[in-house]
């Protein structure tokens, strides 16, 4: 047992350094004033004083996404602290903080490894969930609507994979999912993972898949497509915005785009560097889902454990903002906020 406390003690270190050197970095270098998007809170602030704020000014589109929730988070921070957007940095903190908690939990649920194994992989995502080279994330508030849906989706995970009741879990994601809708546009994707995963788990072979328990899955549907009907709601596309058939139409430049923003937080803004990271993850992602899908047609429950990262995975690959910019050199534009989204395909390929 003290062998043990030994090994663990390192171990702890690396788990929480990089979370208390964010902490002090985002309470040292944030500075209180609202930046970019930020600037259009001030006219929902301005019909609070006045008394003329409304359901649809909540709910109005802003970009691609109704952010409902976050606005609601920005409309109390700013009532109690006088919008002081440092406020919203430290959501941003809790909000990883969360995910990383998540993190954590799944690989205890999934994971037939020592506690010291499932710890060191924690240090590991942990050093790519709070790393310092996503600096536009954490040090602008606005970006809690991109946090939101993460720390959704792997909620979800762990209540799929916790013992409870099949009708608190589909209560419970229910709600997280259309929380995770009406924070970010790409939110709308958890609908289309979380469901099938919850669909899998409660199945003990693949036969029940598609038979007992298919109406997990028509549930999910049909709760997508309530929520997109409403998220479409006399939706407008957003002016100066390059149509999404343009990255269609241009197969090979998408996805060497998608390969370099996988790759760029580890790039220092060298394109060729990105590209090459970034096919490398997503090569080792492909082959480790195919020794997967090889392994569980004879070990179904192999699946029961490996669905969660598998589904984290997925949601990375098509976590990919602004698909239509294709055509641009985006290394240096995005390198500070597009580890978000590539840490999501890096765990899970630390976890599998």
């Amino acid at each position: 047992m003290q062998q043990l406390n030994r090994q663990k003690i390192p171990i702890l270190y690396l788990i929480f350094l990089p979370v208390l050197l964010m902490g002090i970095c985002i309470l040292k270098y944030s500075v209180n004033f609202p930046f970019s998007d930020q600037w259009p809170l001030a006219i929902m602030f301005e019909k609070i004083y006045s008394n003329n704020l409304s359901f649809s000014d909540l709910f109005s589109q802003f970009h691609e996404s109704r952010k409902i929730f976050p606005r609601l988070i920005f409309i109390g921070l700013a009532y109690l602290k006088n919008w002081d957007v440092r406020y919203e940095m430290l959501v941003i903190f809790l909000l990883t903080c969360i995910i990383s908690l998540n993190v954590y939990c799944l690989s205890r649920l999934t994971l037939r490894s020592n506690f010291i194994t499932v710890l060191f992989l924690l240090a590991i995502s942990n050093l790519l969930i709070f790393s310092p080279a996503q600096y536009e994330n954490w040090l602008w508030g606005i970006q809690v609507v991109v946090y939101i849906p993460i720390a959704c989706l792997t909620g979800c995970l762990v209540i799929a994979k916790k013992k409870l009741s099949l009708r608190t879990k589909l209560i419970i994601c229910f709600c997280l999912c259309t929380v995770s809708t009406f924070s970010y546009a790409n939110g709308m994707l958890t609908w289309l993972l979380v469901f099938p995963a919850l669909t899998i788990l409660a199945s003990g072979k693949w036969q029940e898949i598609f038979t007992k328990n298919i109406w997990m899955i028509v549930s999910g549907l049909l709760g997508f497509i309530a929520n997109a009907v409403v998220y479409f709601y006399d939706y407008q596309k957003p002016d100066k915005h390059p149509s999404f058939l343009s990255a269609i139409s241009h197969p090979v430049d998408t996805f060497h785009y998608f390969l370099a923003f996988l790759g760029a937080p580890l790039a220092l803004e060298n394109l060729t560097v990105a590209t090459i990271v970034g096919a490398l993850v997503f090569s080792l992602w492909i082959f480790l889902c195919w020794q997967l899908f090889r392994l569980v047609k004879t070990d179904f429950l192999l699946l029961h454990r490996l669905i969660v990262w598998l589904i984290i995975g997925v949601y990375s690959a098509f976590q990919i903002d602004e698909l239509h910019r294709h055509n641009q050199n985006l290394v240096g534009r995005l390198h500070a906020t597009s580890l978000l989204w590539s840490t999501d395909m890096k765990n899970a390929v630390c976890n599998y």
